[in-house]
């Protein structure tokens, strides 16, 4: 900065400066100072004469400003004495030129004491540091001459001092607390206070670090009896050389999930005389993240383990399932073939002029009436198997987050009844009552189409009627009773009903929506309080083993997921031994119908498995049949068939082997599960015994027994154990001596 009230020679000394520095200038020794102390300068050059403020009094302000004091100062003057010159020096100036002056002098000098400027600076930063150092120093010294006085006090870390003969001297109140000791209790006393399995090991820890020893990695690590655990750390001390006998002075944690770090270091390498300083160290936090990091290892292991376990189940189960409508489809399709190579005999013999006797042709109607059965039954198992799939697929979508919904117009009603209608082959066949029931709420609230997801509604309505015919099927009063109700508020709870919701579920409905409600009602056996719980699990089932076709446990935990997307709930209501009702409710916005080439569009259109085949015949009155209903022999007909006893919880499964046990010569009776099994047993020993000498003229004895291993109530295996015990006990007179052949399909042993 240059400083001088003559215009001319600001301009001179300007522009030589300028050519090598940065030059700022000013005529006014005031604005001088104020911009200095805003922004100080590496030089400044000051004429020894101004007007307002001289150069020694400009100097002089400088001086006494700290952000300044160091600034070189080079004045000019046109005063040439030595007195001048002295007199300015003394006042603070670096440096003095006298006018006139030559221009490469002026450039030497302002060299100089820039670089002087800059070893000044720099000097007085190390001055600065050292002097810092040196006070940190003194604060040290004075700390550690007073025992830590202060810092010990406040510090989180446990402090002791230990003298060269290897007792503790000083220790920090911390270090009482984390060694749960109280204040002035003697600190050798602390080994009492270790489990005494674990003394050796903290004085094999100890000999190691002092010398005493030579061991490679002793155990640190040691228990108190209070149930703490605590870690011990010593390093060998490099002024002194101790004995190991000197006594122990590291301690112990707080807690159980405590393990402390004991930092034993030569007390000369701090400034103390000849001893040890040991840092006792809280680490309960790091010991606490490793546990809970233990655990979740371990939770995960076990979940791994339940998912494996799982994974094999349902693996197995839905072989199993797979596999019996499998078996279904290939017998009855075997018997239809079978039995269509005889209308094919029929008709070639028709053909060539030969008449039928009635007779056959009576056998070959009852056979073609029984073909139609058996076209239901592979229409039922192909649905089976699609319903199988369909269940296996949306899981996967649900794990990958692929399930969606896609929302669109259609007729609730219409949708329900087509659901309904694919059921109608499997209720006729089962004798189950199928009906659809309007609430008057629709035509109340003049809903007929609303927005929504129709696939998904109708897959969730599938899903259901499915459950309810299968808890229906061994029900004395068989029916079945889906009902369609919506509401424009929030639908009432019934007394005993359990609500499935997501959290914090609003059952106000949304603005311009309606709450649409389809529920299936049955008449079956409902289900119990614990049966309940594992409805909405995936891979659970209620009842495993209740019906022929035990399904894949995962429908009604897609269905749930389904009706979650649609921001709805879902509701059971189960008396046991009087039936149960599924409902489920979602919002959506009711719209007019569209026009009428639109709607025949949208509307559900009927499929396949739809598609109900009548038979030309009445059904039977079904159950269990009498054995003394069977045709018996007289003494002047041939001998009769053998009997057999097919049992098997699958009616399809029965039915078929039946039917190709009646084409070749046999008699057959059937029953659904082991205790019928052992109830018609029972009462063919009792038969066989009331005919006496009679024998087989009298009655015709149960020869052969096929029985299936999984059934309900009472399964195979078990079946076969108690047929053996009421032979040995004599409550059945009969012994059957060939063992019953088993009928099994699961893909993995039991």
């Amino acid at each position: 900065m240059l400083v001088d009230d003559s215009r001319d020679l600001r301009s001179y000394i300007s522009s030589l400066l300028a050519k090598h520095f940065t030059v700022v200038a000013f005529g006014d020794p005031r604005e001088a100072l104020e911009h200095i102390r805003k922004s100080p300068p590496s030089l400044v050059l000051t004429d020894a004469m101004m007007p307002h403020i001289s150069g020694m009094e400009l100097t002089t302000a400088l001086r006494r400003d700290p952000a300044t004091t160091l600034v070189p100062i080079i004045m000019v003057s046109a005063q040439a004495g030595t007195e001048a010159r002295a007199e300015a020096l003394e006042g603070g100036v670096d440096d003095y030129l006298v006018k006139p002056f030559q221009a490469r002098e002026l450039l030497a000098r302002v060299r100089v004491h820039l670089q002087l400027g800059l070893l000044r600076a720099e000097l007085e930063r190390r001055v600065d540091e050292r002097t810092r150092a040196l006070i940190e120093s003194e604060a040290q010294n004075r700390a550690l001459a007073s025992r830590y006085a202060m810092l010990s006090t406040v510090s989180p870390v446990g402090v002791v001092q230990i003298d060269n003969q290897g007792h503790p001297v000083f220790c920090n109140p911390r270090w009482f607390e984390i060694c749960g000791m109280a204040l002035g209790r003697p600190l050798v006393e602390w080994t009492e206070q270790i489990v005494p399995d674990d003394l050796q090991k903290v004085d094999n820890a100890w000999k190691a670090a002092t010398g005493g020893e030579k061991t490679e990695a002793p155990e640190r690590q040691f228990r108190l009896k209070n149930g703490r655990w605590a870690q011990l750390e010593v390093r060998l001390p490099l002024s002194l050389s101790l004995s190991p006998s000197l006594p122990l002075f590291s301690c112990a944690s707080p807690s159980d999930a405590l393990s402390l770090a004991v930092q034993i270091r030569a007390s000369t390498e701090v400034g103390l005389p000849d001893g040890y300083v040991g840092a006792l160290t809280d680490i309960t936090r790091q010991k606490e993240i490793e546990m809970l990091h233990i655990r979740e290892v371990e939770q995960r292991a076990v979940d791994a383990e339940e998912n494996r376990r799982n994974t094999e189940m349902f693996l197995d189960m839905s072989s199993h399932e797979l596999r019996n409508p499998l078996s279904g489809v290939w017998q009855n399709a075997e018997v239809v073939s079978t039995s269509l190579a005889k209308y094919v005999e029929l008709i070639d013999g028709l053909r060539q002029g030969h008449p039928a006797p009635q007779r056959v042709l009576d056998d070959l109607y009852n056979e073609m009436l029984e073909n139609v059965e058996a076209v239901e039954s592979i229409i039922l198992c192909a649905s089976h198997q699609g319903r199988i799939a369909d269940d296996i697929l949306n899981v996967s979508k649900l794990n990958m987050g692929l399930l969606s919904i896609n929302v669109a117009p259609f007729d609730l009603v219409a949708a329900v009844r087509e659901v309904v209608k694919t059921f109608e082959v499997q209720s006729h066949q089962q004798q189950i009552k199928l009906a659809v029931e309007k609430g008057p709420s629709l035509s109340k609230l003049a809903v007929d189409w609303i927005v929504a997801d129709s696939g998904r509604i109708k897959q969730v309505t599938y899903n259901f009627l499915t459950n309810a015919l299968k808890y229906t099927v061994d029900s004395s009063r068989k029916s079945v009773t889906v009902h369609v109700d919506v509401y424009d508020g929030p639908p009432p709870v019934p007394s005993n009903a359990m609500r499935i919701a997501s959290p914090n579920q609003s059952f106000d409905p949304p603005e311009d929506c309606v709450w649409c409600v389809v529920g299936v009602e049955d008449s079956g056996k409902g289900l119990s309080a614990e049966q309940l719980k594992l409805l909405f699990a995936r891979f659970s089932q209620a009842n495993p083993k209740s019906d022929q076709y035990g399904g894949s446990g995962l429908g009604l935990y897609v269905s749930k997921k389904l009706v979650e997307l649609h921001r709805g709930f879902i509701e059971v209501e189960s008396d046991l031994g009087r039936g149960s009702t599924f409902r489920f409710a979602i919002p959506a916005p009711r719209t007019a119908p569209p026009p009428a080439d639109e709607a025949k569009l949208l509307s559900p259109t009927p499929t396949l498995s739809g598609v109900g085949v009548r038979p030309k015949r009445p059904t039977s009155a079904g159950g269990r049949p009498a054995l003394s209903s069977f045709p018996s022999s007289s003494s002047s007909s041939p001998p009769p068939p053998f009997l057999l006893l097919v049992v098997d919880d699958n009616d399809i499964n029965r039915v078929v082997m039946k039917r190709q046990l009646k084409l070749k010569n046999f008699e057959v009776v059937t029953a659904s599960d082991g205790q019928q099994a052992l109830d018609l047993l029972k009462e063919d020993a009792a038969l066989a015994a009331a005919a006496g000498a009679d024998g087989e003229e009298a009655h015709n004895p149960i020869r052969c027994v096929l029985m299936d291993i999984e059934m309900p109530i009472m399964d195979g295996m078990s079946a076969v154990r108690e047929l053996r015990r009421l032979e040995k006990a004599g409550e059945i007179s009969r012994r059957y001596v060939r063992p019953p052949l088993s009928l099994s399909s699961p893909a993995l042993s039991q």
